[in-house]
């Protein structure tokens, strides 16, 4: 009988053994089943993280782009804006300019209208008197007083 306990405790330490290396590998698989569930789990939210990232990235981008393309609009509005008034300034010079020189040739033809009104009527008045003065001559010289 003795030789049946001894194979009964060894096969039973063999058992044991096994049933010891079958938990470990059973503890290990679920370990890493577990850390492999987990893993998938956080490279899930890395990369919804990555796409929140990235769209809120982009997003910006996108308003930035915007606040430029404002910007540059608004710049060149001004630009064109002062070109324009730089080209009315021009214009408003050009006929101030010509109203300018129309205004000086109605004063001058007015002052020349005066003056030869006043030429005129000292030639008619000279040409009253001396034709005043010939007839009194012609009296004079035919009898007629």
């Amino acid at each position: 009988w003795a030789w049946r306990r001894c194979r009964f405790r060894k096969l039973t330490r063999v058992r044991v053994s096994i049933a010891i290396v079958l938990q470990k590998h059973a503890r290990r698989h679920r370990v890493a089943h577990r850390f492999a569930f987990l893993h998938e789990k956080v490279r899930g939210c890395q990369r919804i993280w990555r796409g929140h990232h990235t769209r809120r990235l982009l997003s910006e981008l996108e308003r930035r782009a915007y606040k430029l393309q404002a910007f540059w609009y608004q710049a060149v509005a001004r630009a064109r804006m002062a070109d324009m008034q730089r080209a009315a300034k021009v214009v408003q010079r050009t006929v101030r300019e010509r109203h300018a020189v129309l205004a000086a040739r109605r004063r001058l033809a007015a002052a020349m209208r005066t003056h030869s009104f006043w030429m005129m009527y000292k030639v008619r008045r000279q040409l009253w008197r001396r034709q005043r003065a010939a007839a009194l001559v012609q009296r004079w010289y035919h009898g007629q007083r």
